[in-house]
């Protein structure tokens, strides 16, 4: 891909992916967060969101069950790493 394109890529990728969870996470965070830190945390977020599916070959998830709880830990890890409440859990116990 040559440069003009990937700066294209780039920027819609922060307008449509970081972006979304930019505009998601700013009333969850409200004023919690300063300067950078608004921006690092919705990149964090986009980028632990691709974990099972770039590093997830590693892991035993053949039946549902364990990529539920793939999923059910990772949303914990980044309600954690935002400092959020999560609350209302939709686990099958």
């Amino acid at each position: 891909m040559d440069k003009e394109h990937l700066l294209q890529v780039l920027e819609l990728d922060d307008k449509n992916v970081v972006g979304f969870y930019r505009q998601l996470l700013s009333p969850i965070l409200g004023t919690k967060m300063k300067g950078l830190e608004p921006d690092l945390a919705a990149n964090l977020t986009s980028y632990v969101c691709t974990f099972l599916m770039m590093r997830g070959r590693n892991l035993d998830l053949a039946r549902s069950a364990d990529v539920d709880a793939a999923v059910d830990f990772l949303v914990d890890f980044i309600f954690r790493g935002l400092g959020i409440e999560r609350g209302f859990r939709n686990r099958k116990q």
